[in-house]
C-alpha cells in the first residue's frame, strides 16, 4: 500500500509540474495561464448595444460571471433579469467610474462606442477614442488578464483586390474609421508602455437579430418593395465585394481571443463567403419573392464612382427622398410591422461600394476558432426569418398580392 500511495504522490507531482511548465509556456507566448471560468469576472461595457447584448449572452452560455455596463440613460436591466448577470452603469469619460468598473474583474470587454457615419467628430472621438484611453487607464496596474477591444475593418480604409491580413496599411476614409483606428492604437499603446494585456478584434459590417444598422438597411428597404407589390426587379450582378460576419460569431471570437488570443495582438473576423454588392442584392429580393427581371452589367469603375460621390449627394435632396420613404414605412407600420427598420438613405455606407473590403481571417482560425455562420446567405436567411417572426419586418402573408405583375 506504501509504494501504492507513493507512485500516486510522483504521478500528481508530474501532473503539477506539467501544468507549471504549460503555464509557463502560456506565459512565455504572451497568453497567461487562465483563470477557471467559474471564478472568471469579464466586464462588457456598451452591454446594451446590439454586439454588446451578444457577448453578455454568450459569456454567461460559456459560464463567466459578468458583470455589464453601458451609460446611465442606456436601459440594461433586462441584461440582469434574462440573464442574471450584474448590471453597474457608467459613464466613460468619468476615470473614477472606470475604476469602479474594472475592480475586481479579471477581463474586459472594450465593446463601447459609437457607429453613425452621420455623427460629429467631437461625438466620434469622445466614444471612440476618449472612453477607450480612460478605459485603459483605469485597467492598468489591474491583475487583469486581458483587455478585448473591439476595432473594425474601418482601420484599414479603401482596400485592394486581395483579402486584407493584420498587416494591410492603415488608411481610415472618414472620421468614423479614423477614431476607431486611434482608439485601438490607445489601447495597444497601453500595452506597450504599461504592460495592458490587449488583444483586438477587427471585425468586418456585422448583421444578425436585433441590427438596425448596415445591410438592414437594404433588407428593410427590399421589404417595403414587395410590401406595395413588387414582384420583379433588375439583376445587377457582380460589382466590388464585401465580407460580413453574423453578430453571434464576432461575440463568440471576443470571448475565444480572451483565452486564445496574444497578447498585443489584432484578429480580423468575417465570414468565408465575401458577397459582389450586386449579387447579395438580387439574393435579399429573392427572400421577399421578387424575381430578377432584366439583367444589366455594371462595369466596376461606375460603382466605384458612385461610392466616391454618395457622400457628397445634397442634404436637401437626400431630406426629401428621405421625407417619402418615411411616409411609405409608415403605412407598414400601421400594417403592423414594429418601427425599428425604417430605411435610411445613408450615403456614408455606400462608400464600402469604392472597392473590395475582404478580410483575410486565417490568423483568427490558427488560433482555432471556427465560425457558425461561415456563408452570408445562410446568415442572412435566419437572420430575416428572425425580422420576421419579431415582427420588425413583414410576413409573406402581409405582402399585397394585387400588383403581382408590378415591376421595379
Amino acid at each position: 500500500m506504501a509504494k501504492k500511495a507513493q507512485g500516486s504522490t510522483k504521478k500528481t507531482t508530474a501532473k503539477s509540474s506539467s501544468r507549471t511548465a504549460a503555464s509557463s509556456r502560456r506565459v512565455a507566448s504572451g497568453v497567461p495561464a487562465e483563470t477557471p471560468i467559474d471564478r472568471r469576472l469579464a466586464l462588457v461595457n456598451g452591454a446594451g448595444g446590439f454586439l454588446g447584448l451578444n457577448v453578455v449572452r454568450e459569456l454567461v452560455r460559456q459560464g463567466w460571471h459578468v458583470r455589464a455596463s453601458d451609460l446611465p440613460q442606456v436601459r440594461i436591466d433586462h441584461l440582469s433579469r434574462d440573464f442574471g448577470v450584474e448590471t453597474q452603469p457608467a459613464d466613460l469619460l468619468d476615470l473614477e467610474q472606470c475604476r469602479a468598473l474594472v475592480n475586481g474583474v479579471t477581463h474586459v470587454f472594450n465593446l463601447a462606442g459609437l457607429f453613425n457615419f452621420a455623427a460629429s467628430r467631437e461625438q466620434l472621438f469622445n466614444a471612440n477614442v476618449k472612453a477607450t484611453e480612460m478605459m485603459c487607464r483605469a485597467a492598468s496596474g489591474t491583475k487583469l488578464e486581458r483587455f478585448v477591444h473591439v476595432a473594425t475593418i474601418g482601420v484599414y480604409g479603401r482596400m485592394g483586390r486581395r483579402a486584407a491580413d493584420e498587416s494591410w496599411p492603415h488608411r481610415p476614409k472618414n472620421p468614423y474609421e479614423a477614431t476607431k483606428e486611434q482608439g485601438e492604437a490607445v489601447a495597444f499603446h497601453y500595452a506597450r508602455t504599461r504592460g495592458l494585456p490587449v488583444v483586438s478584434l477587427r471585425p468586418t459590417v456585422i448583421y444578425g437579430p436585433r441590427s438596425r444598422y448596415g445591410v438592414v438597411t437594404f433588407l428593410s428597404a427590399i421589404a417595403m418593395l414587395r410590401f406595395f407589390g413588387i414582384r420583379k426587379a433588375p439583376a445587377i450582378p457582380g460589382g466590388p465585394k464585401l465580407s460580413h460576419v453574423h453578430v453571434e460569431d464576432v461575440a463568440r471570437a471576443l470571448v475565444h481571443i480572451a483565452t486564445h488570443g496574444k497578447v498585443g495582438e489584432a484578429y480580423n473576423c468575417a465570414d468565408d463567403t465575401p458577397q459582389a454588392w450586386g449579387d447579395l442584392a438580387t439574393f435579399m429580393a429573392g427572400e421577399f419573392g421578387i424575381e430578377p427581371a432584366d439583367e444589366y452589367h455594371v462595369p466596376d469603375p461606375v460603382f466605384h464612382l458612385l461610392g466616391r460621390v454618395a457622400p457628397y449627394v445634397p442634404k436637401s435632396w437626400l431630406a426629401g427622398r428621405q421625407k417619402q420613404i418615411d411616409q411609405q414605412w409608415q403605412k407598414l407600420v400601421e400594417a403592423g410591422v414594429k418601427d425599428f427598420l425604417k430605411p435610411t438613405l445613408d450615403m456614408d455606407f455606400l462608400g464600402y461600394l469604392r472597392s473590395n473590403h475582404i478580410l483575410d481571417t486565417g490568423k483568427l482560425k490558427n488560433t482555432g476558432f471556427r465560425l457558425n455562420y461561415p456563408r452570408t446567405v445562410d446568415g442572412l436567411r435566419q437572420t430575416i426569418e428572425w425580422y420576421r417572426e419579431a415582427g420588425w419586418l413583414p410576413r409573406l402573408d402581409q405582402f399585397h398580392q394585387s400588383g403581382s405583375r408590378a415591376t421595379a
